[in-house]
């Protein structure tokens, strides 16, 4: 690899102040495939950066991305050692959405007790707390995780539970609500649309490392749901919305 002054590779960006917002720059990828390319270069970018000497003025926020470097006249001297490989930001562990939509005309609407909702785990506040009343079991340790979560659900009523495709989110589903991000597919409760924020995949970095590490996550989620059958069906403001057929 070429060297500069100082032992410094080549830097990706000129002068000594650079500013970015990761926001747009997937507006023109048109598959899943474009997008781990894209994300996979924008995290080597960060990386040839860091070693060429930049650093986060301040934690990525929204995308946006801040740095410095040292001037024309230190950049003769020795570069500074870079920490070894950073983890990305931790993510929460795991995260519960509420889904509930009053129906409209023509909609598809959840029915827990039709035969085609056979397969799909259904819990329901029965009075002694929540509890599986319905479906095939879960593993006990994350019913345990996610009835634990349930305290400001509206009781009285039964409701489905569907895990992404890809990550650690898992929807719970009213019973009556209208299905426009769900379907049932062999008695299951199904995604059959996600959506991937690259806005915000980087957000909490504190260093280059930091934020590349994290869009190399996003990279990998986004390998993983086209392998899962995911198909890139738009982008939009930093978000990447993802389809899943039949």
């Amino acid at each position: 690899m070429t060297t500069t002054p100082g032992g410094r590779p080549p830097s990706p960006w000129t002068g000594s102040h650079h500013e970015d917002q990761h926001r747009w720059q997937l507006e023109q990828v048109t598959t899943l495939a474009d997008a781990v390319e894209e994300l996979r270069r924008l995290a080597e970018e960060l990386r040839v950066a860091e070693t060429a000497g930049w650093r986060l003025a301040q934690p990525v926020s929204r995308g946006r991305l801040v740095a410095a470097r040292a001037s024309r006249r230190t950049r003769t001297e020795p570069a500074p050692p870079v920490a070894g490989p950073a983890g990305a930001p931790v993510l929460p562990p795991w995260r519960l959405r509420v889904v509930d939509e009053p129906p409209l005309a023509g909609d598809v609407v959840l029915d827990l007790a039709a035969p085609a909702a056979a397969q799909t785990p259904v819990v329901a506040d029965d009075g002694d707390g929540w509890r599986q009343v319905g479906g095939p079991p879960w593993p006990s340790v994350r019913l345990q995780e996610v009835l634990g979560r349930l305290g400001d659900v509206p009781s009285g009523r039964r409701w489905g539970l569907a895990p992404a495709r890809v990550g650690p989110v898992v929807d719970v589903v009213a019973d009556g609500s209208a299905l426009r991000v769900h379907a049932l597919r062999e008695g299951r409760l199904v995604r059959t649309v996600e959506v991937l924020s690259f806005l915000h995949a980087a957000d909490r970095s504190t260093s280059l490392g930091q934020a590349a590490a994290a869009y190399q996550r996003l990279a990998a989620a986004a390998g993983a749901m086209a392998a899962a059958g995911g198909r890139l069906v738009g982008t939009e403001d930093g978000l990447l919305h993802v389809g899943y057929d039949a």
